[in-house]
């Protein structure tokens, strides 16, 4: 079990960002947003650096895609969901 996951935070950023999660959605947006955390404190500058944990699932456990972590980036701040052809 991952250390992110035993904690209260992603609960609360989850129930936070619960309006933007698709149904069918895998991943919990407060987890998605945690792993931003260690992708930065290892060097990245992007989101696309989540890919960092990804190259590791016994370590960060599953990891959302790129597209994923971007969705709940702007979803975070507020944005709302992109639009379908990627304009912002």
């Amino acid at each position: 079990m991952s250390v992110s996951g035993t904690t209260a935070e992603p609960r609360a950023i989850s129930a936070a960002l619960a309006p933007w999660r698709k149904p069918r959605a895998v991943h919990e947006p407060g987890k998605v947003l945690l792993d931003l955390a260690p992708a930065v404190a290892l060097g990245g500058d992007c989101l696309a650096d989540v890919a960092l944990l990804r190259s590791e699932p016994a370590v960060f456990g599953l990891v959302a895609s790129d597209p994923t972590a971007r969705w709940t980036w702007r979803a975070r701040r507020g944005r709302g969901p992109p639009s379908p052809c990627g304009c912002r």
